[in-house]
């Protein structure tokens, strides 16, 4: 069900916690991060391609930006390519990354929940919303157990539902456990699911 992960600037993340996210969360990895006013969005279907760009992009723009890190396990829409991985753009001030199941957003072969989410809800509100805690908190009410980081384009992150996940002694947010260990070698589901 995914690995959504917010790193906070000048934080990072282990290659072998990001090597056991990716084998647990097979399906894709993408990250983002903002610099001087822009957002960039970079998606990958190999775990070597991900690390390489990721590396390079912390290695040049951690100190001043915030990162979301995402690893897919394919729920929803078609699982080829990158169309389906996270991170989304709202709009060009904003974007994003989920973990769990949305529900009640419709169904589509191509789309996924998030992809369905994003488009029939996010880019309906204000493009600030993410500055009003009101909207904040019915988002989080609406997407039930899910959570949800979004990164503007000054690179600050906010977590929906931060509570569901937990931060590690490096002050890094993750949605679950799957970065720990690997999950197969316990029947297959993990308590952090």
């Amino acid at each position: 069900m995914c690995l959504l992960i917010q790193q906070p600037k000048t934080k990072n993340v282990s290659k072998e916690q990001l090597k056991t996210a990716y084998e647990n969360n097979n399906d894709g990895a993408g990250f983002c991060y903002a610099d001087n006013g822009k957002i960039h969005v970079f998606k990958y279907r190999s775990f070597t391609k991900f690390y390489a760009g990721y590396e390079n992009a912390v290695k040049n723009f951690g100190a001043v930006s915030d990162f979301i890190i995402h690893f897919r396990l394919a729920t929803h829409g078609t699982n080829k390519g990158t169309f389906n991985i996270h991170p989304f753009r709202v709009n060009e001030n904003l974007a994003f990354a989920h973990n769990g199941v949305i529900s009640d957003v419709g169904t589509s072969k191509r789309l996924s929940d998030t992809q369905l989410f994003n488009k029939r809800i996010l880019k309906g509100l204000p493009a600030d919303f993410i500055n009003n805690k009101i909207i904040r908190d019915l988002i989080g009410d609406w997407i039930g157990n899910s959570k949800l980081v979004f990164l503007d384009n000054f690179g600050n992150s906010q977590i929906v539902n931060r509570k569901l996940g937990h931060r590690d002694e490096n002050g890094v947010w993750f949605s679950n456990e799957s970065y720990e260990c690997d999950l197969y070698s316990y029947g297959g589901y993990y308590g952090g699911y």
